[in-house]
């Protein structure tokens, strides 16, 4: 009876998936150009508190000014900040 109900329920997820996955795609919007600004400033701010006061941490001096160039670069340039909010995610994340 186990095997029954574990291959019925396999079935029922095989025909649920695509429709819940469809689901998921109409209401997905991808984030606003005013949502990515503020999804910057935050996590730029975030940066510049992560080193606790009187303790320098070099790496994450570095990470920050190379972040703060890239988003001045992109915004001198006319870029998305969507593009600067994905350059800070990949640069952050390979560090």
């Amino acid at each position: 009876m186990t095997a029954a109900r574990a291959a019925l329920s396999l079935v029922t997820a095989a025909f649920a998936f695509p429709s819940a996955a469809q689901d998921r795609a109409d209401t997905y919007k991808p984030p606003t150009e005013a949502q990515c600004r503020a999804m910057v400033e935050d996590m730029r701010q975030t940066m510049k508190s992560l080193s606790p006061p009187g303790k320098p941490d070099k790496g994450a001096e570095a990470l920050l000014a190379k972040v703060e160039k890239a988003v001045a670069e992109n915004r001198a340039r006319g870029k998305s900040e969507c593009d600067s909010w994905a350059y800070i995610m990949k640069t952050a994340t390979n560090q």
